[in-house]
């Protein structure tokens, strides 16, 4: 095995990196998972969304950074097996095969690994898709860093005290404690002209271009 497969072959064994091995006519293809990011640019196959499916768990969720790393050589195919596959991407549905909906008046929306609502006691087997209408592009991404933190120990730098961090789901995935994510708002705020509004998702787009 050359220096290139070998490195490969232990990020994946090690969960290093969160690298997804999909069949895909015969052909055994090795990509990386990239992170959410804002824009097209810079994004792998120029931010093309991909469906995909963890085997291990079944977790559906869509990514748009994906990176092709290569044709795994057949001799290689024992230690590179398989842990994802390609989902249909229906561009004319009005729902989405990422979550569904409990019969909750809020927090209705549910991912595809969540088989009960802990409040309605909803069955995921029972409920309808989400409307893509009504899903937040901040769900997308969460769903999307979760599948990432699943497949790696991947961690993430806080944006504010630069601490590395593992995102677990329920945090907010660009800082390492909610007294960071308040605290940069903070300083944010503190630079406002007086009289000028600034809402939460101002500021944080603020940050985002930073």
């Amino acid at each position: 095995m050359d220096e290139f497969w070998e490195m490969k072959a232990k990020h994946l064994a090690e969960r290093t990196l969160p690298l997804i091995v999909v069949d895909v006519e015969n052909v055994r293809e090795l990509y990386y998972v990239g992170e959410p990011k804002a824009g097209w640019q810079g994004r792998g196959h120029g931010g093309a969304e991909f469906i995909i499916e963890l085997l291990e768990n079944g977790m559906v969720f869509s990514c748009r950074n994906l990176w092709h790393s290569g044709t795994i050589p057949k001799k290689l195919w024992d230690q590179f097996q398989p842990n994802a596959k390609f989902l249909e991407l229906d561009e004319d549905s009005t729902t989405t095969p990422l979550f569904w909906d409990c019969e909750c008046a809020t927090n209705f929306h549910h991912n595809k690994n969540t088989e009960i609502c802990p409040i309605c006691k909803a069955i995921r087997l029972e409920q309808p898709d989400a409307m893509r209408t009504e899903v937040k592009k901040s769900e997308i991404d969460t769903l999307w860093l979760l599948a990432r933190g699943f497949l790696s120990n991947h961690k993430h730098k806080c944006r504010y005290c630069g601490d590395l961090f593992v995102w677990q789901e329920g945090m907010d995935p660009y800082y390492c404690s909610e007294h960071c994510r308040k605290a940069i708002l903070e300083d944010l705020y503190a630079n406002v002209p007086p009289g000028v509004g600034v809402g939460i998702n101002d500021a944080q787009s603020q940050v985002d271009e930073q």
